[in-house]
């Protein structure tokens, strides 16, 4: 497999919500906590319009009824 150019990788942005943790340098993000609020998540910078990216979710909670969203 080969790597990804490090100034391609887009990372989770430092401000997040209160119930989130980042790791893996932060391209990782988890909720922490039982609850449905604060475990909202942005990336460190602007995606372009037409930009291709990759967004790999490794588990879900059954319990919450949630959606990614994007602004136009």
């Amino acid at each position: 497999m080969s790597r990804i150019p490090r100034e391609w990788t887009i990372k989770f942005h430092e401000r997040h919500g209160r119930y989130v943790s980042l790791t893996e340098g932060g391209t990782c993000a988890r909720r922490d906590g039982d609850t449905y609020d604060h475990g909202v998540v942005f990336s460190n910078r602007n995606i372009s319009i037409g930009e291709i990216f990759q967004l790999r979710i490794d588990e879900l909670e059954s319990k919450w009824a949630g959606s990614l969203v994007s602004n136009q």
